[in-house]
């Protein structure tokens, strides 16, 4: 096989004006909100418990809120975009609501449940049961 030059385009992919809106924007563009973000989740369990671990970092623990249905567990909120009045440089941080809803292995007590807020990491530990689960439980962060 021949080896063939490839040129460059002669149009840039993205214009001049396009740059100039995205930089004077303070890269809104891109973090709209349209696009909503997902906190990661690492999910274990022990011989006697499951645990969740979620990142968080932002978010106030008012602004969360956990939930179970059967061996389903949702974590929701929101991440506010703070600073008033400022341009921003560069923006990769994704904000505004949140939802993640999670299928635990077990069946899990619904009075043994307990979630604490530390650094930004949501730690939810809930007791394995054996048999039938609640329809519905609220979890409150300690």
């Amino acid at each position: 096989m021949a080896n063939r030059r490839q040129y460059p385009a002669k149009e840039p992919a993205v214009s001049k004006d396009e740059m100039d809106r995205f930089f004077e924007s303070g890269g809104r563009a891109i973090h709209s909100g349209a696009r909503p973000w997902i906190p990661p989740v690492d999910i274990y369990e022990t011989a006697e418990e499951v645990v969740v671990r979620a990142e968080l970092p932002g978010v106030e623990e008012k602004d969360v809120k956990i939930e179970m249905s059967g061996n389903y567990i949702t974590i929701q909120g929101k991440r506010v975009l703070k600073g008033g009045r400022v341009r921003y440089v560069c923006m990769e941080r994704s904000y505004g609501p949140f939802q993640r809803t999670l299928r635990l292995p077990v069946i899990v007590k619904k009075d043994e449940v307990r979630a604490e807020y530390h650094f930004g990491v949501l730690t939810i530990v809930a007791r394995k049961q054996n048999g039938q689960s609640p329809s519905y439980v609220r979890v409150e962060i300690e």
